[in-house]
């Protein structure tokens, strides 16, 4: 399986379980805003990482969501916008993101 930019987001409503949330996909994910995370992975590491927030929010009061970047994603931000030389390392080039997201979700 190839590997894939997703954007995760959340809205937790319980502070506890935001917490948590934020910390476990801190540590799958790149954090780009607070509340949105960038991962780098085949379809089976999207799932197993979405089962672990599963465990971790109220399915009738928390929403987790991820959308799949097209593969000639274009960024622009206003601001510091990701680290440099993160885009170069998106699916269909050779990089550390995809191998350091990897890390993180074996992790």
């Amino acid at each position: 399986m190839t590997a894939r930019a997703w954007i995760i987001g959340y809205d937790i409503t319980s502070p506890k379980r935001l917490a948590r949330v934020h910390r476990f996909l801190s540590r799958r994910a790149f954090a780009l805003q607070y509340s949105l995370f960038l991962a780098v992975v085949t379809r089976a590491e999207l799932d197993e990482l979405l089962r672990g927030v599963a465990r971790l929010i109220h399915s009738r009061r928390d929403d987790v969501r991820a959308w799949p970047l097209p593969e000639n994603a274009k960024f622009q931000s206003i601001g510091p916008g990701l680290p440099e030389g993160i885009l170069a390392a998106l699916p269909g080039t050779p990089g550390d993101l995809v191998a350091a997201t990897r890390q993180r979700i074996r992790s």
